[in-house]
């Protein structure tokens, strides 16, 4: 009996996080760019569900596009795509939109790959590895979204 509860309790625990992080997401854009149609659309779904607006690409031309042409609150960015991969897309906002980079993260499965991972870090961008827990992904999000509040000059470190 005492197991049924604390699972009961668990179960209220993540819906009271989950209702939290709604709060956060609540009418923000977000942009999520992944050449895997069924990862974009999982993450939309989730996104979604917390009550943001989520726009989806599937390469990084129409990432460009879309970022070239709209205002976006934050950026989940795989980065082993075909060309124009993530990295260029990181590329054509540093140069385009500086201040969206503090507001970006970077999805990706090369999570054993030591010199990805550093560059990243060096860079400052916020990356998250390939499988990821839903509860992982709302507080990346919730982490971003809560930089987007601060001055611009405290968002990113230089790419």
């Amino acid at each position: 009996m005492l197991r049924r509860g604390a699972h009961i309790q668990e179960v209220i625990a993540i819906d009271h996080v989950a209702q939290h992080d709604g709060l956060l997401m609540a009418g923000r854009r977000i942009l999520v760019v992944d050449d895997s149609r069924e990862i974009a659309f999982l993450i939309e779904d989730i996104l979604c569900d917390d009550g943001a607006e989520v726009r989806t690409a599937h390469s990084g031309s129409e990432a460009m596009a879309l970022l070239g042409g709209e205002e976006f609150d934050v950026l989940l960015l795989d980065l082993t795509m075909p060309k124009p991969n993530g990295w260029d897309v990181l590329e054509f906002i540093r140069k385009t939109i500086p201040n969206m980079l503090g507001r970006t993260a970077v999805l990706t499965g090369m999570c054993y790959d030591r010199e990805v991972a550093e560059a990243l870090q060096d860079k400052g961008i916020t990356h998250l590895f390939k499988p990821f827990q839903v509860d992982s992904l709302r507080k990346t999000v919730c982490g971003l979204l809560s930089r987007a509040e601060l001055p611009l000059s405290a968002q990113s470190k230089e790419y």
